[in-house]
């Protein structure tokens, strides 16, 4: 699978903003990651595992779609998978962003350590 750089016009259901807040170069990198809703302590224990769908990354966070609504400021913990030869990771995240698209909903996650939680997965 390969990695491409994207721009918001490239991806499907991303709208071009006046103004740019990302500060990386994001990619192209499809997979699914599973995460566990860290502050969510009055969900039951099956609410607090979600699937997520990744869109794109990038060094400081990635965009993602779920079937689950996040609240702003959440904090969630990813685990990514294996990729070819490099190992899995755990990712903290904090929620961005999470918006309506069609029947699901897009997600923006910031890593907590942004340079040194994304590094190994974009080179």
């Amino acid at each position: 699978m390969g990695i491409e750089a994207v721009t918001d016009s490239s991806c499907p259901g991303n709208r071009p903003f006046d103004n740019e807040r990302r500060r990386f170069r994001r990619y192209v990198l499809p997979m699914h990651v599973t995460a566990v809703r860290r502050s969510a302590g009055d969900l039951s224990a099956q609410a607090q595992v979600i699937s997520l769908f990744v869109r794109d990354i990038s060094k400081g966070g990635l965009c993602c779609v779920s079937s689950e609504t996040l609240s702003r400021d959440e904090e969630v913990m990813l685990f990514i998978p294996p990729q070819g030869c490099r190992g899995g990771r755990d990712v903290r995240c904090n929620v961005t962003r999470c918006e309506p698209l069609e029947n699901h909903y897009r997600i923006g996650l910031v890593f907590r350590d942004p340079l040194a939680e994304a590094a190994d997965h974009l080179h």
